[in-house]
């Protein structure tokens, strides 16, 4: 449930549906932009709405999320980019990026790294930090720390993240026939 000292306003982000969360009271300058998780094929803005709007209160800064397109119907390179269709929305409504943070957690996490990588690539401004909240970057899954951490793992299992894995190689093997 989003709290009532945040107000939530849909937004047109040049074709990207999202939504700014506005807490009430003034944020200064602040903004950050959030990619949601979700295994690139799942999550939205309804998913994420609740916890997007609680970091908004509580950082006091106003926070967009975003629906970047998901797989499988839409395969790689769609999400990366959305991601940077969004944020280059946000330097052209005059977003400071010296004010401006970007953040995500497990596929947004990875999101936020592949926008940094962008926007470097492009020679747009840089913001002025970015958070990976837990970033899905190996999908190899060839690093110990998948299996020694296994038992303590909270969100998905090996299994998952592979049978994740597949359904992106579908996507992306549809964009390479």
């Amino acid at each position: 449930k989003v709290p009532k000292n945040v107000a939530v306003h849909r937004v047109d982000c040049n074709g990207v549906p999202g939504e700014w969360m506005l807490p009430r009271g003034g944020t200064g300058n602040r903004t950050l932009l959030y990619c949601h998780g979700g295994g690139y094929y799942n999550g939205s803005l309804a998913t994420h709405r609740a916890f997007v709007a609680r970091l908004a209160g509580s950082s006091r800064a106003r926070v967009l999320h975003f629906a970047y397109r998901l797989a499988p119907e839409h395969p790689f390179p769609a999400a990366v980019d959305d991601c940077l269709m969004v944020y280059r929305w946000l330097l052209a409504t005059s977003v400071d990026p010296g004010s401006l943070m970007i953040a995500g957690e497990s596929a947004g996490g990875n999101l936020v790294l592949t926008t940094l990588l962008g926007a470097r690539a492009a020679g747009l401004p840089l913001p002025a930090g970015a958070i990976c909240i837990s970033p899905h970057v190996d999908f190899t899954f060839s690093l110990p720390s998948i299996r020694e951490n296994a038992a303590s793992e909270v969100l998905y299992t090996l299994e998952e993240l592979e049978w994740m894995r597949g359904i992106l190689d579908g996507a992306h093997a549809a964009v390479v026939k």
